[in-house]
């Protein structure tokens, strides 16, 4: 948990480095934070269209659904299950 802190405020303060670094280039400051912005967006985006992709390959459980389907019929047959 301690290391996943450390990396926040690591890529914090590395954003606003490559800001301060465009703005030493000449570019003006609200630019190169906007620029900044704009790279995050691009990046968040990515990572939601591959999670995206990866959660669409999982499968559904079918063995579990089938064992709680047959538990069901079991308890409706037993007389323990009260709708």
């Amino acid at each position: 948990m301690a290391r996943l802190i450390l990396v926040a405020y690591s890529l914090t303060f590395g954003l606003i480095a490559l800001a301060e670094g465009l703005v030493s280039l000449g570019v003006w400051r609200w630019l190169a934070y906007l620029i900044v912005f704009v790279l995050l967006l691009i990046v968040a985006a990515v990572l939601v269209l591959v999670g995206r992709r990866m959660v669409k390959r999982i499968k559904a459980p079918e063995k579990t659904i089938a064992e709680a389907k047959q538990t069901a019929e079991t308890l409706r047959r037993s007389g323990l299950h009260t709708p």
